[in-house]
């Protein structure tokens, strides 16, 4: 597997994981933010550890999270 296969395979773990997490902190159809947002900091360890760029990690909370992407905390500074 090249470089650009295996960090495209890490992204889709880090999708998968995000995914769950996001479905977990939904509540009688309510998303809790504050419960995702304590929630993300091991998945994003995780994922830094494995050479996940704060970037590509933010592009697939967002695309997972759309309307709610500006109520969480990320576990890292964004640059605005």
């Amino acid at each position: 597997m090249n470089a650009e296969g295996f960090q495209d395979t890490l992204i889709n773990h880090c999708r998968e994981e995000i995914q769950d997490l996001y479905y977990q902190c939904k509540h009688y159809g309510v998303f809790d933010a504050t419960d995702f947002s304590e929630r993300l900091d091991t998945i994003w360890t995780e994922a830094k550890i494995n050479g996940v760029n704060e970037l590509d990690f933010r592009r697939v909370v967002k695309s997972i999270l759309q309307d709610h992407s500006d109520t969480i905390d990320y576990p890292f500074a964004i640059a605005a």
